[in-house]
């Protein structure tokens, strides 16, 4: 397809740089993902129909856009803002380290992100810096809602999940609410004004 690029290749399917047909101006990117490798997958398909109903409760300028989803007898197309730029894992190598302003600013849009998707019942479960985009013009979008889930009432959720450097201990114990998203941005915050993680060691137990 003319003014289409490959620009990431996964274990279900592919993600394309191309071009709005209504507003060539625009770019957008396409995830084309396999439904039989999706199938194949235990609840793999279920996860991304759960992402795209996620994604379409959200509506803020710091959470990466979705805008449709196409479908047909294999495939499913998303299509979702392109987001030219660096995640914040490149941005550290490169740089290091960031003004005390700098922090102020993308923990700002970062803990404003967060407030909408928990207004909204969602909690994202894998906020880490290489889920996080700085675009071009130096804004941040916060992405990846695989692992992330739609809260009802005082519901807790169980299953361990996300990234362990970046878990709250409620996580490891098995029983976590939204606040586990604000620890997560905690350990971002480290992070970025040291260039180191705030913990090591193993994890002896993920059960209460």
């Amino acid at each position: 397809m003319k003014n289409t690029k490959l620009i990431g290749v996964g274990a279900f399917g592919k993600v394309y740089r191309t071009k709005n047909r209504i507003d060539p101006s625009m770019e957008v990117a396409i995830k084309v993902l396999d439904k039989i490798k999706l199938q194949k997958k235990y609840k793999a398909l279920d996860v991304i129909m759960a992402e795209i109903k996620i994604l379409n409760t959200l509506d803020h300028p710091n959470i990466v856009k979705y805008f449709e989803t196409y479908d047909d007898s294999r495939y499913i197309y998303l299509v979702m803002e392109y987001v030219k730029g660096s995640d914040l894992f490149e941005c550290i190598k490169n740089k290091k380290r960031f003004s005390e302003k700098k922090l102020a600013e993308y923990m700002r849009s970062l803990f404003s992100a967060i407030q909408h998707c928990h207004s909204n019942g969602v909690i994202h479960r894998d906020i880490k810096i290489e889920n996080i985009m700085i675009t071009s013009d130096d804004s941040v979008r916060l992405i990846d809602f695989g692992l992330s889930k739609i809260k009802t009432d005082d519901e807790n959720f169980y299953e361990v999940a996300g990234t362990i450097d970046y878990m709250a201990p409620e996580v490891l114990a098995g029983n976590c609410d939204m606040s586990a998203d604000i620890w997560s941005l905690g350990v971002v915050l480290y992070i970025l004004a040291s260039g180191y993680y705030p913990f090591s060691g193993k994890v002896t137990s993920q059960s209460p």
